[in-house]
């Protein structure tokens, strides 16, 4: 018999919706799916056995369920547009005749973006809910649209009027060396220029996140970077991933002087050369959250001391850079690669208004007793200091290993730091701790009328 518990808040059932969303940051962090996913064997068709799993066809029951859960399915549902299925990995291994490979290529990416395009012009009432789309160009990009023009892209985009999150693979190409195709047009620029709710860009190039295949040495430029970076004053988190070796501005290039990004909040670096990484943040002088995948002497130099939290993973230069200069400074992490000596030197640079201080439990491993005491020596400069977090991989430490190493932390520092908090923060792996590409989720697109949203977006 069942019993009647009355209508669940459409707020309630988002959430119950989104657990049917997979958990993996597959969208986000690419890096760390190929990485745990080649070590099991599964890296040759990785995009293809992600879609096998994809969530779509329950949340599409959902939706057809009643008008209530109508609206939170769909919003689950369309929230994330992925241009996914590239030409490759419809080629067997035996297929290596380049004709053959270059009608696979076609047939896969502008057929299916005409249609993902019709479906979005067709029914504005299921665009008007994308918040996310990710897509790329080149013909070694999973995600990608045929290259020679960004005009298909653009399409795709501007047919999304409420998309605050643009993830966008820049991809190799035999064209990239003609500047007139490889770059913005005007036509482009104007019409992107209309997504006036993009918060948040993501721009990388394909060798670290994409699976298996024949990389070329044409790669972004610089310039097309820039367009890219400068388009949209709104811009509050702003993402970078690419090949520091590879992409690098000529010699008579120069940031647009009247270019200023006053509206960025949060810069997340991974690969990425230290003339790019300066520029953008000397162009940036309202930052606040920078994290960095690498942490060269000349990028620290250039942020500006508008920081207040500050996430390293690796520093690359043998001498340590300065941090001395972020006088705002309230949070800093070193949670990556680097010595405990090292670890303990920034800590004495650290500017005194540091008031959360992220450490990686690999420190207190070896010579847990000196390394203690040497802490302990270097956080007495730090009064305005209340809370030390600890980052430990899931399942690395049981409850009793924990509780040993709080007790050892409680005596060592409760009489000269009597209001110092120590804490554990699990994390999941590697990828969960490189956070320069994690962008939060949206909160959907909501209205009062009704509408029969049951038509899928085909992608």
């Amino acid at each position: 018999m069942s019993t009647y518990i009355g209508p669940f808040p459409p707020e309630l059932l988002l959430v119950i919706f989104e657990y049917l969303v997979p958990s993996t940051s597959a969208f986000y962090d690419a890096d760390y799916i190929i990485q745990e996913w080649h070590a099991r064997g599964y890296y040759k068709d990785l995009y293809g056995r992600l879609r096998c799993a994809s969530p779509g066809s329950t949340l599409a029951a959902c939706a057809r369920v009643c008008k209530t859960w109508n609206r939170p399915a769909v919003n689950a549902l369309y929230r994330e547009l992925v241009v996914a299925k590239l030409g490759r990995l419809d080629v067997t291994e035996e297929e290596t005749d380049e004709t053959a490979w270059e009608a696979v290529w076609t047939r896969t990416t502008e057929e299916r973006a005409a249609l993902l395009t019709r479906t979005l012009a067709d029914r504005p009432d299921l665009s008007r809910h994308v918040q996310t789309i990710q897509a790329g160009f080149g013909r070694d990009c999973d995600r990608a649209i045929q290259y020679g023009t960004f005009e298909a892209v653009v399409d795709l985009i501007t047919l999304c009027p409420n998309v605050t999150h643009l993830d966008l693979t820049l991809g190799c190409d035999d064209d990239y060396m003609d500047l007139e195709t490889s770059a913005l047009s005007s036509k482009d620029v104007e019409l992107l220029m209309r997504l006036s709710q993009l918060r948040h860009l993501s721009l990388r190039d394909s060798q670290h996140i994409e699976t298996s295949g024949d990389l070329c040495d044409y790669v972004p430029t610089f310039a097309v970077v820039v367009d890219f970076v400068t388009l949209w004053p709104t811009l509050e988190t702003l993402s970078l991933q690419l090949d520091a070796d590879r992409v690098f501005p000529p010699l008579d290039h120069e940031w647009p002087q009247t270019e200023t990004l006053l509206s960025l909040r949060d810069l997340r670096l991974g690969h990425i050369n230290d003339e790019m990484a300066v520029a953008v943040a000397q162009h940036s002088p309202n930052l606040r959250n920078v994290t960095l995948l690498y942490a060269s002497a000349d990028i620290l130099a250039g942020l500006p001391d508008s920081v207040i939290n500050l996430t390293i993973t690796s520093v690359t230069d043998s001498q340590l850079p300065s941090i001395s200069h972020l006088r705002r400074l309230k949070s800093f992490a070193i949670v990556g690669e680097c010595t405990p000596t090292s670890m303990l030197d920034y800590i004495s640079q650290v500017p005194q208004t540091v008031e959360t201080l992220t450490i990686a439990h690999r420190f207190f491993r070896a010579s847990r007793t000196d390394f203690l005491d040497l802490l302990e020596a270097k956080l007495r400069r730090l009064h305005a200091l209340r809370q030390v977090i600890i980052e430990i991989p899931s399942k690395l430490l049981w409850n009793s290993q924990r509780s040993e190493l709080r007790a050892l932390l409680s005596a060592k520092f409760a009489s000269n730091y009597p209001y110092l908090i120590f804490r554990f923060k699990d994390v999941e792996d590697t990828g969960s701790r490189n956070a320069w590409n994690r962008v939060p989720r949206m909160v959907p697109v909501t209205d009062e009328a009704d509408h029969d949203l049951l038509s899928p977006i085909t992608a």
